[in-house]
């Protein structure tokens, strides 16, 4: 996909604008493999730690470093479009 962020940049973005945060709940595009992402929702982060647990949108959970997503909608933002 043109134009998508390099994961230097996504890790960077995340530890600006993202460290102190609970991610749970929140949509992500995540890291599956050197050149695959996918897209789920985080179901568990350890802050302390940086390591999470995402489920897709089939079930598939994938567990691993918080410097390896972009979110896309954080948790907050999601209660401000639920109503």
């Amino acid at each position: 996909m043109p134009g998508r962020p390099s994961s230097k940049w996504a890790a960077h973005f995340f530890n600006t604008y993202c460290c102190n945060m609970n991610l749970v709940n929140a949509t992500v595009e995540f890291q599956t493999d050197l050149a695959s992402f996918g897209e789920g929702v985080v179901i568990a982060h350890d802050e302390d730690a940086g390591t999470l647990v995402i489920r897709d949108d089939v079930g598939i959970h994938w567990r691993g470093a918080e410097d390896h997503i972009v979110v896309i909608l954080s948790p907050d933002e999601q209660v401000a479009h639920a109503g």
